[in-house]
């Protein structure tokens, strides 16, 4: 997934602003001034020269940023109390006065000093990490609570404070502090229940307490509107559909059924910000996929693809909107999140107009479906006596390429029913400002895609045997490993249990894992123990484990394993005619490894010239059809 072996933690992100200070060429740098999206002037600071350069050459200057790179051995106790600091001083992190900050300070016990230097790391990182404690995990005077305490404070808050008798947060304490005296089992602090209370959804609460009506009027938008998307990237919708259409493999033109869209929209101007297109199903790996195309450059993109157009978007947004999908709800994806300053918010359960943006959005591109070969309509009284599979011939890659083609020269050019104008006219209007407003400017940038990739990537916990790490019954070991086999918790004196260690995988490729070594904050990949064990997916893996348990072998035996996949293979690619199924796996592995190839590619150049391509230019080119869906963009 990532050319080198290994990749050294690096979460700094480019600020590109006016006076900002940046590294050029190993010497330290002002800009001056922002000339568009892709060049800036920048002065030299000792001998006031000024130039213009590519912002792509530009780099963020080495400072201390221990804070900011830390958090893949974060106990789960450490993370809670990070995430309630940030509760505490999140109405004051953009704006705070003396006075409000002492009224923060009172409300929840603490001293003035303790808000101020939780405010001052925040700010200064714009990270979560920053308030993790220093001392990491608890110490004996603090232990975490009970499952008989927790039982109480939850019954609580859900008998007695989520009522439409609206009792205060100090009568749902003493309720708690009642409960314990009657049990005779020492009460929580008052903190720990005001916390618990206050990290409640304030949808649900609103609900509970005054009505689904208030609920409704307090928070959901009306219709077009969404509240505070006032500025590109204030929020970023997210979801995913089955597209419209039949697609073939590459080998034998025939069909392998539907793909999968996930689409990253900014609620403010409409661009279309990231997407990922996969033969998987939904999951938490596509969400993480589109997540990253969205904070980083299209460029190399769209030269992979040979789309000639521009898609000038890159940056991390402020928060990130969604359904309560399982697959949103995944902890390694709050916690990359969290680590690049970027809110999560979950559409309210019963608040479809929250989430038409993105819904009208992915409606909007399955319609362009319906104009190409192997469309299946959208459903099927419109699809009729059409036979989708027999005029499929679209591969997944040029399937890929119109979407991306249609996204920047169609979608964003065409002006849009609510808006009123294009949704590149309104990124460009709130980047750069008018008249009568004030842009934004460009959003901060990350230092190292490599880095963003990892932080987004699924992860697990291990500890470190003789025999490497084992992870559904596939053994990895490495060099780096040797050091921690059979290292003991040194947070656990009494059971002397080992240490879990934390691992990322790719579900396309696990044929190898990376280790994050916390002695050196890096990361470093460790393939299978057995090295003939060639790059596969999870989901092919899984049919050859089942492969295994049907003829009875031994599903841990790593030669077995090996020769099960070997065999599997090649029954598939010497098959004359195959199923439907069978050409559909034997494409998604050819995909699984493509993708695996580009993000080796991707991270050996970090720095891509974008140069101008053709469209492809062919007589019976879908590109000179007249696509009538193209007319209609609400």
């Amino acid at each position: 997934m990532i050319q080198d072996d290994s990749v050294k933690i690096d979460r700094k992100r480019l600020i590109i602003k006016p006076n900002a200070i940046v590294g050029y060429k190993g010497n330290k740098y002002r800009i001056i001034n922002i000339l568009n999206t892709k060049d800036v002037v920048i002065a030299n600071l000792e001998s006031a020269r000024s130039l213009q350069v590519s912002i792509r050459e530009l780099s963020v200057l080495s400072e201390d940023d221990s804070k900011l790179n830390q958090g893949e051995d974060i106990s789960a106790e450490s993370w809670q109390i990070a995430l309630d600091r940030y509760e505490i001083i999140r109405q004051l992190i953009d704006h705070s006065t003396v006075e409000a900050v002492k009224k923060t300070a009172s409300e929840h016990n603490l001293h003035v000093n303790t808000i101020w230097k939780w405010l001052k790391a925040y700010r200064e990182n714009k990270s979560i990490l920053a308030l993790i404690p220093k001392k990491r995990g608890w110490t004996t005077e603090k232990t975490r609570l009970s499952p008989e305490l927790n039982n109480i404070i939850q019954q609580a808050i859900h008998t007695k404070y989520l009522t439409s008798l609206k009792p205060s947060i100090a009568k749902t304490i003493l309720e708690v502090k009642l409960e314990c005296f009657k049990r005779k089992i020492e009460p929580p602090h008052d903190n720990t229940i005001r916390y618990r209370i206050e990290a409640l959804n304030g949808y649900e609460v609103t609900k509970a307490r005054y009505g689904k009506k208030a609920a409704k009027d307090k928070y959901e938008a009306s219709a077009g509107t969404f509240p505070n998307a006032d500025y590109p990237l204030a929020y970023v919708q997210i979801d995913h559909t089955p597209l419209d259409i039949e697609i073939v493999d590459e080998q034998y033109r025939e069909t392998i059924g539907k793909a999968y869209l996930t689409l990253a929209i900014d609620v403010f101007s409409r661009m279309i910000v990231g997407y990922y297109l996969s033969l998987e199903a939904p999951s938490a790996t596509s969400v993480a996929m589109c997540i990253s195309s969205a904070i980083i450059s299209k460029k190399r993109k769209l030269l992979e693809l040979d789309v000639d157009g521009e898609w000038d978007i890159e940056g991390i947004m402020d928060s990130v909107h969604s359904d309560n999908g399982s697959d949103f709800r995944t902890n390694h994806l709050h916690k990359a999140c969290l680590k690049y300053d970027i809110n999560w918010e979950y559409r309210p359960i019963g608040g479809a107009k929250y989430g038409g943006h993105i819904e009208r959005l992915l409606g909007i591109v399955n319609l362009e479906m319906h104009v190409l070969d192997g469309t299946t309509k959208s459903n099927i009284f419109e699809k009729g006596t059409y036979d989708s599979a027999k005029n499929a011939c679209l591969i997944l890659r040029e399937l890929e390429h119109y979407i991306v083609y249609w996204i920047v020269n169609v979608y964003h050019k065409s002006k849009h029913s609510i808006l009123e104008v294009p949704p590149q006219q309104m990124w460009e209007e709130g980047i750069w400002g008018t008249k009568f407003k004030v842009g934004t400017g460009l959003k901060e940038r990350v230092a190292d895609e490599a880095t963003l990739f990892l932080d987004f990537a699924p992860e697990f916990e291990s500890t470190i045997q003789r025999t490497g790490v084992k992870k559904d019954k596939l053994f990895y070991f490495a060099d780096c490993l040797r050091p921690w086999i059979n290292a003991i918790d040194s947070t656990d004196d009494e059971k002397k249990r080992k240490r879990k260690f934390i691992f990322k995988r790719d579900p396309r490729d696990i044929s190898m894992i990376w280790f994050y070594e916390p002695n050196t904050n890096t990361y470093f990949k460790v393939p299978t123990a057995k090295r003939e064990i060639p790059s596969i997916g999870l989901h092919e893996y899984r049919q050859v484990q089942a492969y295994l348990n049907s003829e009875r072998l031994d599903t841990v035996d790593q030669d077995a394993i090996y020769r099960a996949i070997i065999y599997l293979r090649e029954k598939v690619d010497q098959a004359v005619t195959l199923t439907k199924k069978q050409r559909r796996m034997n494409q998604r592995r050819k995909e699984n490894g493509k993708m695996v190839a580009e993000l080796h590619h991707e991270n050996k150049n970090n720095s891509v010239t974008h140069t101008n391509v053709d469209a492809p230019k062919s007589q019976n080119s879908l590109w000179d059809q007249n696509l009538t869906a193209f007319d209609d963009l609400r």
